[in-house]
C-alpha cells in the first residue's frame, strides 16, 4: 500500500517582543515632507502642475541643490531618482522639463516597464513588486516617483474598494521600507470635493490616504496671485511643514518662491476665501461618509482607518451617533460588527452629502457588474434588536 504523503507545513508565525526590536529614528530625504523608507503622496487637480513640482523635487535632489530655506542651510548630497509615468512623453515633455530645471539627468532614470522573454516591453503595475524592487536596486534610487497612481494600480482593481487597494499599497510600503527609499505617488483629486478636508479629497479609497505617511496637496494659490502652492496636508512622522510656493519663470520653468500661509484645505475649497481650520468632528464626518459610501465596513477597520488620519475612536463613535450610522451584526462566516450609513440596503451605493445632511445618504445603484455586491463580503446582514451590545473599540 502506498504511503500517504505528509501535508505540507503551513506558514510559521513570526513574533518578537518589543525588547527584541531595535529602535531607530526616522531618516529624511527632505524633512518633514519626504521620509525615507515610506510611501508619500502628492495630489491635486489635473493641469495644476503636480508633475512639474515632482520633477522640481527630482531635479533639486539629483543635484543636492535644495533651497536653503528647506534644508536649514545644511548641504545635501545628490541622490538617484526613478521616474514612472504613464501620462507624459519622456522625450518631448519629461526630458525638456528636467533640462529646464537644471537636473543632473545622469541621476534621473525613466522606469519604462518590463520586458518578456522575447524582449517585448510591457507595462508594470503595483502587483509587479519584484520588478519594481529590481529597478530600484539597479539604479540605487532613493526617490521613486509614480505618476499617476491610477495608471499603475491595475486595470482590474477598483480604486474605491479598500479590500482591493490595501494589499497593493502594503506591497509598495514593503518595497519602500526594504530599500530605504521614498516612493512618491501622484493622485488626482475627485471632481466634487465639497469643501471637505484636503486629506480626504483624493480619488479612490480613503485607505490609500491612510497608507501614506506624508501628503502634499498642490494647487493654485487663491486670489489669482499666479503662484502654485504645495501644502502639507498630512504628516504622521513629524509636525506638518510650511506650505511651499512656486512660480513659472519667463522661460516656463518652475521656480521656488518662498513659503505661503495658504493651507491644503484652502487649495481644495470650492470658495475663493481661505477656510477656517476644520474641526475634528467635521473631519470625522467626512471620513465616515467616504469610508462607508460603498456599503457596510467592519467596525475595527473603520476605527483603524480613522486612527491613521488622527481621529480617535471616541471621536468616531460620537460622530457615528451624530450621523445616525447604523451598527449591525453580520451573519455566516466571518460574523462581526459593521458600520453602515443610514438607509443603506443591498444593491445601493451611498452618496456623499454636504456636511450636516444625513437624510438621504444612500441611493439605488446598479451594482450587478460588481461581484459580491459591495465587494466586501458583508452582503448578508442581520438587523439587531439593539445595537448596545457593540463592543467598545
Amino acid at each position: 500500500m502506498a504511503r500517504s504523503s505528509s501535508p505540507a507545513p503551513g506558514p510559521v508565525p513570526v513574533v518578537r517582543t518589543f525588547s527584541e526590536i531595535p529602535r531607530s529614528e526616522v531618516e529624511w530625504l527632505l524633512e518633514p515632507y519626504l521620509p525615507l523608507g515610506k510611501v508619500v503622496m502628492l495630489e491635486g487637480d489635473p493641469g495644476t502642475g503636480k508633475t512639474f513640482f515632482a520633477l522640481w523635487l527630482a531635479s533639486r535632489l539629483s543635484t543636492g541643490d535644495m533651497p536653503a530655506e528647506l534644508t536649514m542651510g545644511v548641504q545635501m548630497n545628490p541622490i538617484d531618482v526613478l521616474f514612472m509615468t504613464a501620462e507624459d512623453g519622456l522625450d518631448d515633455t519629461i526630458g525638456p522639463r528636467l533640462d529646464s530645471l537644471g537636473a543632473d539627468v545622469n541621476r534621473v532614470s525613466a522606469f519604462e516597464g518590463k520586458s518578456d522573454e522575447n524582449g517585448k516591453l510591457m507595462p508594470v503595475s503595483f502587483k509587479d513588486v519584484d520588478v519594481i524592487e529590481a529597478a530600484i536596486k539597479k539604479k540605487g534610487a532613493q526617490l521613486v516617483i509614480v505618476d499617476p497612481i491610477q495608471a499603475f494600480i491595475g486595470a482590474e482593481v477598483d480604486v474605491n474598494q479598500s479590500n482591493q487597494t490595501r494589499p497593493l499599497m502594503s506591497g509598495l510600503m514593503r518595497v519602500a521600507a526594504s530599500n530605504h527609499c521614498t516612493i512618491l505617488v501622484i493622485r488626482h483629486l475627485r471632481k466634487s470635493k465639497r469643501d471637505v478636508a484636503a486629506s480626504l479629497s483624493g480619488l479612490g479609497s480613503v485607505d490609500i490616504t491612510a497608507a501614506v505617511r506624508s501628503q502634499w496637496t498642490f494647487g493654485h494659490e487663491p486670489g489669482d496671485t499666479g503662484r502654485l502652492i504645495a501644502a502639507h496636508s498630512k504628516s504622521n512622522l513629524a509636525d506638518p511643514g510650511e506650505s511651499l510656493a512656486f512660480r513659472f519663470d519667463e522661460e516656463g520653468a518652475l521656480r521656488f518662491d518662498g513659503v505661503s500661509e495658504v493651507t491644503a484645505d484652502d487649495l481644495v475649497s470650492e470658495s475663493s476665501t481661505p477656510r477656517r481650520k476644520q474641526k475634528k468632528s467635521e473631519k470625522a464626518a467626512d471620513y465616515l461618509r467616504e469610508k462607508l459610501r460603498a456599503g457596510p465596513v467592519p467596525a475595527l477597520e473603520v476605527i483603524q482607518g480613522g486612527k491613521e488620519l488622527g481621529l480617535s475612536a471616541s471621536t468616531l463613535r460620537r460622530t457615528k451617533n451624530d450621523l445616525g450610522v447604523v451598527v449591525r451584526k453580520t451573519g455566516g462566516r466571518g460574523a462581526g460588527w459593521v458600520w453602515v450609513l443610514p438607509g443603506w440596503r443591498e444593491g445601493q451605493r451611498c452618496s456623499i452629502p454636504p456636511t450636516g445632511d444625513s437624510d438621504h445618504l444612500c441611493r439605488e445603484t446598479d451594482l450587478s457588474s460588481t461581484k459580491g455586491g459591495s465587494g466586501n463580503g458583508l452582503e448578508h446582514l442581520e438587523t439587531p434588536k439593539t445595537v448596545s451590545a457593540e463592543p467598545v473599540l
